[in-house]
This record gives structure tokens, sequence and C-alpha cells, in this order.
């Protein structure tokens, strides 16, 4: 979910998602070009929230906070015993051209 907050800032944006991967989850080499690495863990759970704002016209800053719980999986050719529990906050910048 995605509101922008144009009333703040023209062009901000408030985003919330939450986040769950079926165990058999698989993505191949060319998805991985385009997904953040939170979204390709199988077995999965969390929460992402995130600030975006313009500065300028080419380029945005992004400040998130994710947390994402990864539960031990087995499928066909692929598996994990490890549980995990990770947080993350970070600062991104996008140049757009």
């Amino acid at each position: 979910m995605n509101q922008r907050l144009d009333f703040v800032l023209t062009g901000s944006v408030l985003g919330f998602e939450l986040i769950r991967t079926d165990p058999t989850f698989y993505l191949d080499e060319w998805t991985y070009l385009t997904v953040i690495p939170f979204y390709s863990s199988p077995a999965s759970r969390g929460v992402h929230v995130f600030v975006s704002v313009p500065l300028g016209e080419k380029l945005r800053a992004r400040v998130g906070w994710y947390r994402l719980h990864s539960d031990p999986y087995s499928y066909v050719g692929f598996s994990s015993s490890i549980e995990s529990d990770d947080n993350s906050l970070y600062l991104q910048l996008r140049l757009g051209f």
C-alpha cells in the first residue's frame, strides 16, 4: 500500500508492505535483477515501511525499515534448516534518467 503525501511535499510517498512468500517460492537469475533481496527468500513473512521523497527532478531518496522472519523449508532440490529474524534500516538514493 502506498500513499502519496503531496500535501507535505509534492511527489513524496509513504509505503507499507506485508511480505509473505511460499516455501516453494523460486526466482530465476533474471528475476533476481529486479527484486529487492527480502522478497526473494522462501518461507518468509514480514513487514516493510518506507518514505520516499524527491530531491529535484532526477533524484529520489528513500528511507525504510523492514523486519523479516524466515522459517526452515524443503522442496524438490532445495532446502534450508536455518530459521532467521532479520531487521534492516536503510537509505537508498535513486537516479532517474
